[in-house]
This record gives structure tokens, C-alpha cells and sequence, in this order.
């Protein structure tokens, strides 16, 4: 009788040691992860702000709206600082064109972005993924001695994590300045936002 009740608690001990060692694992690749997003997050956020727009600005209006869409979508989706955040907005800034910029006072484009941005955080909405016109649908004319180019952008946006998806078109007018760099000048929406 006592060597099953010793077999009895030496079985349950090794239970509550593999139990305790699979809670530890579990807390540990859980903070791997975690460790690995903000890890994913500060990275892109980095590789944005460190981009030379001055010496490597992009060569196409694609391109141009390419860095825009990663942009904007850090700039919604990602946890950032204040800092990092205004950063980021002189970063998009650079994309646009000074018409754009005129228009378009950064003080109000920051507010307008942060209101965005809580709205955003609030529905838990984020930018899930977007697609750009390829370089041979873009629409290019010229328009008293200046190239102007046309192409849209389709952003997939996921609210909740129910799997509930909205996708909004825009179409983005570009227009090439006196040192052959693609700037955007405005865009629209084309379509209304569809469930799908």
C-alpha cells in the first residue's frame, strides 16, 4: 500500500513539473512573439524614418504611392512615439506636391491624422493590406509643359478582429516637378467603402 501511494505522488509531481514546465514555454513563446512584433513594428517604422527621399527618392509614381500606402499605414496601424509620429508625417510630407503642400498645412494635417488615428484605434479598424496599380495601368498626360500621372490605390481595411473587411479605391493624381521627381498632388475616392 505505501508503495502505491508513493508511486501515486511521485506520478503526480512529475504531472505538476511537466504542467509547470509547459505554462513556463508557453509564457516564453508568448513573449517571444510579442518581442517579435514590436520588433516588426519599431523595424518598419525605422526603415521609413531612416529613408533618403533627398539622395533615393523614388523613381515612379508606383513607387511614390507605395511609400505613401507603407506610410499611412504605420501611421494607423503601428504603436509609435509622438516623436516618431511627426516624423513619419514630415516623411509623407515629402511625397507631396508643394500645390499639395500649400493646401494642406501640416498643424491641421496632424490633427487631422491623430482624430483619424483615435477613431481608427477606437472601431479597432486597421489597414490589413493594399494594392497599387501596376506601373503599366498608369494613366500619364501632359498638361501645359508638366507630366501629370494617374493611377489608384485600393486599401483592405479590417475592423474588429470578427474578420469584418471594407475596401476603399482612391485614385491618386501625380505630377512630375522641375527635378523629374513623381509628387502627389491629391487624390479621391472613386468607390464607397463595400462590405465584403
Amino acid at each position: 500500500m505505501k508503495n502505491k501511494t508513493m508511486t501515486y505522488v511521485l506520478v503526480m509531481l512529475v504531472l505538476v513539473i511537466a504542467v509547470g514546465l509547459g505554462f513556463w514555454n508557453l509564457m516564453e513563446q508568448k513573449r517571444g512573439e510579442e518581442s517579435l512584433q514590436k520588433q516588426s513594428n519599431d523595424d518598419e517604422i525605422e526603415f521609413l524614418l531612416k529613408k533618403d527621399f533627398e539622395n533615393n527618392y523614388p523613381q515612379t509614381p508606383r513607387e511614390v504611392l507605395k511609400f505613401y500606402s507603407r506610410i499611412n499605414s504605420c501611421l494607423y496601424n503601428k504603436e509609435m512615439s509622438q516623436s516618431e509620429f511627426e516624423q513619419l508625417v514630415d516623411k509623407m510630407r515629402l511625397l507631396f506636391d508643394t500645390e499639395l503642400l500649400e493646401k494642406n498645412e501640416k498643424k491641421t494635417q496632424l490633427r487631422q491624422l491623430l482624430k483619424d488615428r483615435k477613431s481608427f484605434k477606437k472601431e479597432k479598424k486597421t489597414i490589413s493590406t493594399y494594392t497599387i496599380d501596376i506601373n503599366s495601368s498608369v494613366v500619364k498626360k501632359k498638361k501645359k509643359g508638366r507630366y501629370y500621372a494617374s493611377l489608384r490605390a485600393s486599401y483592405l481595411v479590417q475592423q474588429g478582429n470578427k474578420g469584418s473587411y471594407s475596401k476603399t479605391n482612391e485614385n491618386f493624381l501625380l505630377r512630375q516637378n522641375d527635378d523629374g521627381k513623381w509628387k502627389i498632388l491629391g487624390w479621391k475616392i472613386i468607390e464607397q467603402a463595400v462590405e465584403e
